[in-house]
């Protein structure tokens, strides 16, 4: 019974990441359109619908011209930007580039510094989590809470982990990023190769959104 309950939330995690993702790249959709695009029944869209627009992530825009099974005008639905933010992060051979987006991923704000004089890893580092700080309070200031934090690197990451292996234009090694940020910071702290996180937003919001592979 235990092992059932569990496989149960499990998949209705998967659904609703499966519904907001699509959301994200296709809203906005009715209750039957997000069936269509997920393959899901609409008992089951509608219950997650229902769970999203009482935690306000989504929201109804109104009717469409359509109309749904019974009859009723379709309601629209899309996400809400306003429902919290999500800080994302570069570190680059000789820069670190922050972004705070919206939960649409709608860029709010963008900085960028230059780390060409700043040739020891500790001294980025602290410069990276000064800079993470900065955009914290950015985020309280606007009343929302902070999703997550997401950051790439040039070099071979452990993902289950958020290890950095090798960075060898950065000349770092082993080194556990995801928990030095996640010493400082309450909120899920992901970390990926930049190439890798830069071909899935390519994937998801940019020129690869109707491909089935990217090079």
């Amino acid at each position: 019974m235990k092992r059932n309950s569990i496989d149960h939330a499990t998949m209705r995690d998967m659904n609703l990441t499966l519904i907001l993702s699509t959301l994200r790249q296709h809203a906005p959709l009715s209750r039957s359109q997000l069936a269509a695009h997920t393959g899901l029944n609409k008992a089951t869209v509608s219950s997650i619908v229902k769970e999203l627009l009482a935690s306000e992530l989504v929201y109804e825009l109104g009717s469409t011209n359509g109309t749904s099974e019974v009859g009723r005008p379709a309601t629209n639905l899309e996400l809400n930007p306003d429902a919290g933010y999500i800080i994302g992060v570069e570190i680059g051979v000789d820069f670190i580039s922050i972004i705070i987006a919206n939960f649409a991923i709608g860029v709010v704000s963008r900085r960028y510094e230059s780390t060409v004089n700043r040739y020891d890893q500790q001294d980025i580092l602290d410069r990276l989590l000064y800079l993470l700080k900065e955009s914290v309070v950015q985020v309280e200031l606007r009343g929302r809470p902070l999703f997550g934090i997401g950051l790439g690197v040039p070099g071979l990451v452990d993902v289950s982990s958020g290890t950095l292996l090798f960075a060898p234009n950065l000349q770092w090694s082993n080194l556990p990023l995801r928990q030095f940020v996640a010493n400082e910071f309450d909120v899920p702290v992901y970390v990926g190769n930049e190439a890798n996180m830069a071909a899935l937003g390519e994937s998801y919001f940019g020129a690869g959104q109707h491909c089935s592979y990217m090079l």
